[in-house]
C-alpha cells in the first residue's frame, strides 16, 4: 500500500489501478488537482459495478481531488448490473457542521440518526460515495494525516452502525481558484460519474449547502437538501424552487426507492 504522508510528500505516490486491498479501515488519500501530475489520476476499480467484487468496508477508500478533462461524460457501467448510487456531502449531512472546519478526528461528530440512515441506504442496495469541499487542507488548517484520521473515524463508526461508504472524493481548491471540481461547480460529481461509468441522471445528491445543490443540478443529478447544515439555509425554498427538502438524512432516505435494479 502506498504510504500516506503529509501534503508535501504526496508527489511520490504512484497511480493505483484495479482492485485495491488494505487492512481494515485503512484509507489511501490521493490528491491530484494542483499537486500531482496528470499521470497520477487515480481510477476507482471497475469492480465497483460488479456486485460480487464490490469493494468492502475493509478495502482502501480512494480519495481524490479531480479536475475533469473536457469531453468526459457519464455512461452506463461497463459490464455488470446497474449501480444504485447516492452521493452525500459530508459536513452537515453525515457529521455536525458548526461552520468551522473540522481539523481532527476528535472534532468529528455524527449527526444523530445519520449513521443509521446511511446503513439503511447500504441495506437497500445503494453504493454510497461522499463528495466534499475541503479547502482547509490547502489553507493548512489541518494536514493530510488529520483528514485521513477523520475519515477513518467516520468509516469506523459507520461500520459499527451497520453501514459504510464506498469512496470519498474531496476538493482542496480555494474559491478564488475558480476550479471545476469545487462545488458549486459540477466537476467533482462528473468525475465520480466518469470513474464509475454511470450516468448521474436521477442519482440523488444530498447536501446541506446551496453549493452542493447547485453542483448537483449542474451535473444533471437529483439534488436533495437537508436542513442539518451550519446555517440551515431557511430561505432555500424561495431561492431554489421545486427543490426536495428534508429535515435530515433520514428523511431524505425515506424518499428513495429501496430496491436495486434486477441483475
Amino acid at each position: 500500500m502506498a504510504a500516506v504522508g503529509r501534503l508535501e510528500n504526496l508527489e511520490n505516490l504512484e497511480p493505483r489501478q484495479g482492485r485495491l486491498q488494505s487492512s481494515a479501515l485503512e484509507l489511501t488519500i490521493v490528491i491530484r488537482h494542483g499537486i500531482l501530475p496528470d499521470r497520477a489520476r487515480v481510477a476507482l476499480p471497475e469492480a465497483f459495478s460488479k456486485p460480487d467484487t464490490i469493494p468492502q468496508a475493509t478495502d482502501i477508500i480512494t480519495i481524490s481531488c479531480p479536475s475533469v478533462p473536457s469531453g468526459h461524460a457519464g455512461t452506463q457501467p461497463l459490464g455488470g448490473p446497474h449501480v444504485q448510487l447516492i452521493i452525500l456531502d459530508r459536513d452537515g449531512v453525515i457529521n455536525i457542521d458548526t461552520g468551522v472546519p473540522i481539523t481532527s478526528e476528535h472534532e468529528w461528530r455524527a449527526i444523530p440518526g445519520s449513521l443509521d440512515a446511511l446503513a439503511r441506504l447500504n441495506g437497500a442496495g445503494y453504493r454510497v460515495v461522499v463528495a466534499s469541499n475541503q479547502p482547509g487542507l490547502r489553507r493548512k488548517a489541518f494536514d493530510i494525516e488529520a483528514l485521513n484520521s477523520i475519515h477513518h473515524k467516520m468509516q469506523h463508526e459507520l461500520i459499527e452502525a451497520g453501514g459504510s461508504v464506498d469512496a470519498v472524493f474531496f476538493c482542496t481548491c480555494l474559491p478564488r481558484d475558480h476550479c471545476e471540481c469545487m462545488m458549486p461547480r459540477p466537476g467533482m460529481l462528473l468525475d465520480i460519474a466518469s470513474r464509475l461509468r454511470i450516468s448521474l441522471e436521477n442519482v440523488p445528491v444530498v447536501g446541506a449547502t446551496m453549493a452542493a445543490i447547485d453542483a448537483a443540478r449542474a451535473a444533471g443529478a437529483r439534488p436533495i437538501f437537508v436542513r442539518t447544515g451550519a446555517g440551515g439555509d431557511k430561505n432555500i425554498a424561495e431561492l431554489r424552487p421545486a427543490l426536495e427538502i428534508y429535515g435530515n438524512l433520514a428523511g431524505a432516505v425515506d424518499s428513495l426507492p429501496a430496491e436495486m435494479a434486477p441483475s
